[in-house]
């Protein structure tokens, strides 16, 4: 089957049971890519969705198995097989366990499991220090208004960008699984070096499962660091709340975030965040899903004499994703945040005036899955991006866009 793979990619019966031997191999990610591209060419098919939720859950994904279960509880016309090994997986803690039974043999579960992925594109920025376009800037000192000439133009250029990711999971227990996790990216500009930017971040977080929901406490630290920008770290640490209905996902989230700067103190922060997001797949269908995030936030500075003081924040994103083919996907999000200090941003700008922001986004992502023998599920990826901030500091508004296309190869 593996020789017959490249001839038979736009069969669907041949990848589900590609698929399936690689999940029965106890390989649930190589399964999980035959069987997603198995589901674009027919999504209906009952084996093929069963064999797809089962790899998800091996991975720590348990969503599909939960909705699968919950949209199949009154069927009766499928297989007595096919019901039996659902129900087996459905049972309290089953779905997080990782199976890894060989073909032709019995063998113990091992509850652990890994995975990972790197992205390389390459691509083109119009901003890449994120800069206002300035030629004056007016300033208001108490003795009268002052135009001082100012030259700041965004520099555009050629870069790269590189991420590399790796999460490991454990099923502690029937209901309880722990996961960890490091990554690393960058962005390189060959012409604009001081532009340069990286970021190491390793996460953790504990999920336990009970009667449909799953409750999460998650955890990071990140460092980000580069030539314009003082390097600071960011303590992130959340309390999640998941809910599968049967064709949706709800997710509530309560988050605090503590920002410290290498050498500005003034700039430390701490940022209460609370956010809930739907995520809904119409019911037979597996080719697309949307979803709607909302988020309140407030950044309250840890010492006195930050510009603006107090920072309340306000934020949505609409994201829709949608694969036509068994190859290719789309992914298009939607996004704005409106920032407001609480007092006067400086003296010395619109006299005092209190700072407003909005930030939008609009990002276009294109994938193509390649047939790769060395880099098994590698996607070719173009990612377009368009954002602008608007605000009444002219100081503060800035716009650009951005293209990549490369490389995305989980592993």
């Amino acid at each position: 089957m593996e020789s017959a793979r490249e001839s038979c990619i736009g069969h669907a019966r041949f990848l589900a049971a590609f698929g399936a031997l690689w999940l029965e191999e106890g390989e649930a990610e190589q399964a999980r890519i035959w069987l997603e591209r198995s589901l674009m060419l027919d999504p209906d098919s009952p084996g093929t969705q069963a064999d797809h939720a089962l790899a998800l859950a091996a991975l720590g994904e348990t969503t599909a198995l939960k909705e699968l279960s919950f949209a199949w509880r009154n069927r009766s016309d499928l297989p007595e097989a096919l019901r039996q090994r659902l129900q087996a997986a459905a049972e309290p803690g089953a779905a997080i366990r990782l199976p890894t039974a060989r073909l032709g043999q019995q063998a113990a579960r091992v509850e652990r499991a890994g995975r990972g992925e790197a992205i390389l594109v390459v691509g083109y920025e119009t901003n890449l220090a994120v800069s206002p376009r300035l030629t004056e800037l007016t300033l208001t000192p108490p003795e009268g208004e002052l135009v001082l000439p100012v030259i700041s133009i965004p520099r555009k250029g050629l870069a790269v960008k590189a991420d590399v990711a790796w999460q490991t999971a454990w099923a502690v227990s029937d209901r309880d699984l722990v996961r960890s996790g490091l990554s690393l990216g960058s962005r390189r500009a060959p012409g604009e070096s001081t532009t340069d930017w990286y970021q190491l971040q390793g996460a953790a977080s504990y999920s336990r499962q009970w009667n449909g929901w799953t409750g999460s406490l998650q955890g990071d630290v990140t460092w980000f660091g580069g030539s314009l920008t003082e390097p600071y770290g960011l303590i992130r640490t959340r309390l999640v709340l998941d809910q599968v209905g049967e064709s949706c996902t709800q997710t509530g989230q309560l988050e605090w975030d503590a920002r410290r700067q290498s050498q500005t103190r003034t700039a430390d922060s701490l940022t209460t965040l609370v956010a809930w997001r739907v995520q809904c797949r119409p019911l037979g269908r597996r080719d697309w899903q949307w979803s709607l995030a909302v988020r309140r936030a407030i950044d309250r500075p840890n010492r006195s004499g930050r510009p603006g003081d107090v920072q309340d924040s306000w934020g949505g994103v609409v994201r829709l994703e949608y694969r036509p083919t068994a190859l290719w996907s789309m992914d298009v999000s939607l996004g704005s945040t409106r920032l407001r200090d609480r007092e006067g941003y400086s003296s010395l700008l619109e006299n005092a005036a209190i700072r407003t922001q909005t930030q939008t986004y609009l990002s276009l992502e294109l994938s193509r899955a390649l047939d790769w023998g060395l880099m098994p599920g590698a996607e070719a990826v173009l990612q377009v991006t368009r954002f602008r901030q608007d605000s009444n500091l002219a100081l503060f508004r800035h716009d650009g866009a951005t293209a990549y296309t490369g490389l995305r190869w989980p592993w």
